[in-house]
């Protein structure tokens, strides 16, 4: 299998997503998954649990590349159902987050990997980007892409108010899939 096929693949992993209903949400993040700048929206967590309306349950990580980390959606339990966390992380509730139908997934790549997914739940949007946001000595927020973490947005254009130490210009649509309109 190919780079490209595998990232491929992930993204047809994201788009199963579409059309179904989504529950309930939970993260694994360090002691404060938030923060505290209000001009940086996002959470930031080591991964996601997604709960759907049939009891499935999908998590959502990262993968390491040569370079790089993307993201990936895995149709098990691979966090809280399989035990508890350790050290400074914890579950967390991620009652902010939307619940209800996913009416449209688009995934993007960036230097070969799948770097950013972005959902419509309902009426909501949730943007997942692969990255980091590190606390500068100035208390300023610096936006890592392509790093180990899940940043997590409900509003798509705080993304972008972040000052970014990697570029996002290399974004290329892979996959766009909605619900059909009857």
């Amino acid at each position: 299998m190919t780079k490209d096929d595998w990232v491929a693949e992930r993204s047809r992993e994201f788009a199963s997503l579409c059309g179904r209903y989504v529950e309930s949400w939970t993260g694994v993040a360090g002691s404060s998954p938030q923060f505290a700048d209000p001009r940086v929206h996002c959470l930031q967590v080591l991964g996601l649990q997604v709960r759907l309306d049939d009891d499935a349950v999908w998590s959502v990580n990262t993968y390491e590349d040569d370079t790089a980390f993307g993201l990936r959606a895995v149709p098990e339990a691979m966090f809280r159902d399989k035990g508890p966390c350790g050290g400074i992380y914890r579950w967390r509730t991620l009652a902010e987050l939307p619940i209800g139908q996913v009416k449209h997934v688009a995934v993007f790549a960036d230097e070969g990997v799948l770097a950013q997914v972005n959902l419509q739940i309902g009426e909501r949007p949730l943007l997942l980007i692969a990255g980091e946001l590190d606390e500068t000595g100035a208390k300023e927020h610096l936006f890592h892409t392509l790093d180990e973490s899940v940043l997590v947005f409900t509003d798509s254009a705080a993304a972008e108010l972040a000052p970014r130490t990697t570029s996002r210009r290399g974004l290329t649509r892979i996959g766009d899939w909605s619900l059909a309109v009857e």
